[in-house]
């Protein structure tokens, strides 16, 4: 969850949305609070009403960065928590008997979570590229005004 609005730079685009974020999180300890003090079934739905308010913001407000940003990163946390709430709809399916039998179905939510991870782990490995590409050319834009500095240190030490 933290991951994910990190990921997206929610913090430092949307102050409103990361508040939300904030308030989620919030919401989650307080969950884990009630396990302490309220029935199990209480909890369980509250966690299961939670996860699903948690899972679809994060969703929607992928698209909404991907839409903003245009990034290849945004798109491929887009894709990736697409693969698993496809493969998770997929198991709810065959669960209420929408669909037949068969191990794609069977499987779905774990090939969604494979799919996920495979797409999220590129999107970051992008990501930190892109970080280290600018990093690379600040540096190198510091060398050039640290000499150009320099070069105007000597000159005025010249006269």
């Amino acid at each position: 969850f933290i991951f994910s609005v990190d990921f997206l730079g929610i913090k430092e685009s949307n102050k409103k949305i990361y508040k939300y974020y904030k308030l989620l999180i919030y919401l989650h300890g307080l969950l884990f609070i009630g396990l302490l003090l309220l029935s199990y079934s209480t909890i369980l739905k509250l966690s299961v009403l939670v996860s699903i308010i948690s899972i679809n913001s994060l969703f929607f407000t992928g698209i909404y960065v991907m839409l903003k940003q245009k990034t290849i990163s945004s798109k491929l946390f887009v894709i990736a928590w697409s693969s698993i709430l496809i493969g998770a709809m997929l198991t709810e399916f065959q669960n209420i008997g929408f669909l037949n039998m068969s191990i794609a179905v069977s499987y779905g939510a774990q090939i969604g979570v494979f799919i996920e991870l495979t797409l999220l782990s590129i999107a970051l490995a992008y990501r930190y590229n892109t970080v280290h590409q600018k990093l690379l050319q600040t540096e190198s834009s510091l060398r050039e005004l640290n000499i150009k500095l320099q070069d105007k240190v000597d000159e005025q030490q010249k006269i």
